[in-house]
């Protein structure tokens, strides 16, 4: 696939300034993503779905995070889901392993900030358009750990406008 620049399909540039020095005090419950749009790198407005062959950057907002929870480390998974002009739906996962934590770079300015029990995440999403495929969603999985409590995950669902 190409990119408009040098950098991974889908890579969290940075999940938040948390609160820095808290740490949770128990095991985060169960989060729910939600999409909340997203907006082209070069332009403005925002739309309620990805679009394809557009440079981006999409929004999910991270419910049930624990106040004081600092995160410490976030791994996500991509893939694309689309249908074939046979009407057959059809999902492939992306290679490789978007990360944030030690070791990771972040992007300064794309920092999010928890507010209260919700985390925002910025993903930039580039979609290369392809003969006979009508993506229909991108599918963000991800796992995050939060101070020392376990692992927790969530899986969102972005959908991709209709028509191209």
């Amino acid at each position: 696939m190409r990119l408009p620049s040098p950098r991974s399909l889908f890579t969290v540039l940075a999940l938040g300034t948390l609160l820095s020095g808290m740490e949770a005090s128990a095991t985060p419950p169960a989060l729910s993503a939600v999409f909340t749009g997203c907006r082209k790198v070069e332009g403005s407005g925002l739309t309620r779905a990805v679009q394809v062959d557009t440079d981006q950057q999409c929004t999910l907002e991270l419910r049930n995070v624990p106040t004081r929870a600092v995160l410490r480390r976030a791994e996500l998974r991509s893939e694309v889901q689309w249908r074939s002009p046979q009407g057959k739906t059809q999902t492939m996962r992306l290679p490789g392993v978007d990360l944030w934590g030690p070791g990771a770079k972040a992007d300064p300015r794309t920092l999010q900030v928890q507010q209260g029990p919700t985390l925002g995440l910025l993903v930039p999403v580039y979609l290369l358009p392809m003969t006979g495929r009508l993506y229909t969603a991108v599918i963000i999985t991800g796992q995050l750990e939060f101070g020392q409590g376990r692992p927790t995950s969530f899986k969102a669902h972005l959908p991709v406008q209709a028509g191209r």
